[in-house]
Order: structure tokens, then sequence, then C-alpha cells
């Protein structure tokens, strides 16, 4: 896939990665970012973020190769590590947006699944840190590519990562994306599927991103997506 995860990454792109970074920093640096004690993660975490604050390194020419690591990470952490990863990848977004750039798609295909399937963790805090940088890379990247990220989120098994995609989707919802969205047949019918889930919070997103959905498209359209649900749930996203 030209996606890096959200499934185990296979080893050769995982060695291919550590044989770049080699050449990318001293081997002080480049141990301790693949160390298998915590200690020695969290200060690779905290080095990288005080560089990209200080801005003491241009990270655009390393930013996709920071990303594959940091999400290569996310997929085993423990919850220091992962609060660690949250705070660098806060600094990279407010960096991207502040200095007026977008992420490439490169950036965005490896940042974005990821995030979206680990946003289904279950500890709240961390849900909540996953989302708020969800949001932020709506802003440093075209909505309209985001939106085969989110709908493959859609397809998560992890419930809670279902319901994270779907509100991510009614919060990217704009007038171009809405008409990509009715478009497609099969996207519809999965997000009306999603309103009539056996997960509550799922359905409710779902039902979010109907009436975002609502609030861009013609009054026709709109009942022809809304027909098949119930006439208390139409009543829920017109109001």
């Amino acid at each position: 896939s030209q996606w890096w995860g959200p499934e185990p990454i296979p080893a050769e792109h995982l060695h291919s990665m550590k044989d770049t970074w080699k050449q990318c920093v001293d081997e002080r640096v480049f141990k301790a970012m693949f160390s298998d004690k915590m200690e020695e993660q969290l200060a690779a975490l905290q080095s990288w973020k005080f560089k990209v604050q200080e801005q003491s390194c241009s990270i655009e020419h390393v930013l996709d190769l920071l990303l594959k690591w940091l999400t290569y990470l996310l997929m085993n952490a423990n919850t220091q590590i992962w609060k660690a990863i949250v705070e660098v990848l806060g600094c990279i977004l407010s960096q991207v947006e502040a200095s007026g750039c977008q992420l490439s798609e490169r950036e965005a295909q490896i940042l974005m699944p990821n995030l979206l399937e680990r946003s289904g963790h279950n500890i709240a805090a961390i849900r909540e840190s996953m989302e708020v940088l969800l949001r932020h890379v709506l802003a440093v990247h075209p909505r309209l590519r985001i939106l085969p990220m989110l709908l493959q989120g859609l397809l998560s098994k992890n419930k809670r990562s279902v319901a994270c995609a779907m509100r991510c989707l009614a919060e990217a919802q704009d007038r171009q994306l809405a008409a990509a969205l009715v478009r497609s047949q099969k996207d519809v019918t999965l997000i009306l599927k999603a309103a009539d889930d056996k997960d509550a919070d799922v359905r409710k997103s779902a039902v979010q991103v109907l009436a975002s959905l609502a609030q861009h498209v013609d009054n026709q359209t709109l009942g022809r997506i809304l027909k098949s649900l119930p006439a208390n749930t139409q009543q829920v996203v017109r109001s």
C-alpha cells in the first residue's frame, strides 16, 4: 500500500527507514531513537521536540522520515511514550501551519491513517489529543485529499476509531467535500449504515456527518440520501 501503517510495517520498509536515519543523524541520536529502553526513546522524543520548537534544524527535508519514525513508535507505545509522541506531532503541525506551508501528499499519507487508527485508544485523554491532531491536519492539507483517508478510517475494526473518523469527517465538511461525498453511493451507504450501528458513539457521529452534509447539499439530494433512514433520525439530521 502507498500508506505507511496502520497495519504492521513490512520488515524491509522498516529496515530502509532505519538505514536512511543512520545517514541523517549521529550514532548517539540514532541509538536513542531506535532503542528498546523507554527512557532513551523519551530522551530522543524530547530532543526532537526541542529541535522542532527551536527550528534549530529545518525539518522540511526530513519531515516524512520524522513522521515515519513517530508513527512507527506509536504502534507499540506505552502511555508515557504515546504522550511524548503526541506532543512532538503537535509541535510539528503547529510549525507547518505557522510557516504557511502544507503537508505534502506523502506526509499526509504517513500521518493520517495512523492517527485515525490509533485514535481508538482506550484512554479518553489520549483519544482527545489524537482528535486535536487530526483537526490540525485538516488545517494543513487539502480536505478533498484527506477524504479517501477518512473514508478508509471508517472501515476500522475499532469502533472508537470509526467514531473518531466520523467526527473528523463531519468537521471537514465544506461544499466541495460534500459534493465529492454525495457522488459516491458506496461512501454514502457506509455512513447511512453507521447511522444504524449497534455502537451509540458511531451512530451519533454518523448522524453528525449527515447533519453537516445537510448544510451543503440541496433539499432534493438530501431527501434522496436520507430516505432509507427512520423518520426520527431524518428529523434529527434536518434539525
